[in-house]
Order: structure tokens, then sequence, then C-alpha cells
């Protein structure tokens, strides 16, 4: 995910232009029972852009150049904390890891990469992660919904944010 355009896990690509916070991903690791919440709130101000990563009792947010891991600001990586460790994978990117997935963030976009022990247990704006494209827009109540704006509205984590708008991304670069 960046500026807006999603991919899903089975092939699906959305824009979604929005500042408020979304569930990227939900799921349950088959092999754990660790449950993993990726949530998300893009905007137009890389250092307002927030990530949010609960795994296994920890909460790691990331805004900016800040990272705060279970309320402690000021985290020094690299950082580890039950099964999760927090790094400077590159020079731009930070990588925050577990058993069976690894995410990336570099500000503005968003890379989740999961094992196969998350097949057929996430949900999200990424998601089934079931190789069916036609269920990736299911709603948290297994309703499959046809239009974007009902999907995202399904996973914002506050319903007093503004509905997004659904933008061609060529009307975002007229030529």
């Amino acid at each position: 995910m960046g500026n807006g355009h999603i991919d899903t896990y089975d092939g699906k690509t959305f824009t979604l232009i929005s500042s408020c916070q979304y569930i990227l991903l939900e799921g349950i690791d088959s092999k754990s029972s660790n449950k993993l919440r990726v949530m998300y709130t893009n905007t137009q101000d890389i250092s307002t852009n927030e990530l949010v990563v609960v795994y296994y009792g920890n909460i790691v947010n990331i805004k900016g150049s800040q990272i705060v891991v279970n309320g402690q600001p000021g985290t020094q990586l690299p950082h580890t904390s039950n099964d999760l460790l927090i790094r400077q994978a590159t020079s731009v990117l930070l990588s925050v890891e577990g058993p069976d997935f690894t995410i990336y963030f570099d500000g503005f976009r968003v890379y989740i990469t999961l094992e196969p022990s998350f097949i057929n247990q996430t949900c999200g704006l990424c998601g089934t992660f079931n190789y069916i494209t036609r269920d990736d827009y299911q709603t948290p109540n297994g309703l499959i919904e046809t239009n974007i704006i009902g999907f995202a509205d399904a996973y914002k984590t506050s319903q007093t944010c503004n509905t997004p708008s659904q933008t061609s991304p060529c009307s975002l670069f007229p030529v």
C-alpha cells in the first residue's frame, strides 16, 4: 500500500484517498493462534502518516521518525519484544517482523508479507489471502461489498472520520 493505492493479497487493486485510520490487515496465525492487526493512517504529509502494529501483546506505533513500543517513546533500534523484532531494514525502510510476517514501512508505503499460516485467516483492506479474488472486498460482517467506499468504510477504526473518495489515479495527475 502506498499513497492510497492498495493491492490485495489475491490480486485486486484499488485507490482510496482518505486521512482516516484503516485496518489493513487483521489475521490469526493458524500455527500459534497469535493475532496480528495492522492499521494505517495515510495523509499527504510523511511526518503524520502512522502505522500501528498490534501483535502478541505488543503495540508498535510508527509516526514520522517516532517509534513508540508499548507506550514507551524513543525506542532505539533494533528492538525486540516477545516474538517481535523492529529494525531499520534499509536506509529508508523500517521493518516489524514476527515469526510468520514482515511489515516494511518507509513513511508512505506499507508492505506486508505473510507466511502460509495466514491463508484463510485474514480480513481488512488487504483482502482475504485465500487465492480467491471475488471475496477480497469482504467486510467484517461477512458481506462481499461491490462498492470500494462501502468496503473501506467497514474497516475504518473511527466512524466519525469522513467517508473517503474513490478517485481514478489518472485524475490525480492530469496530463
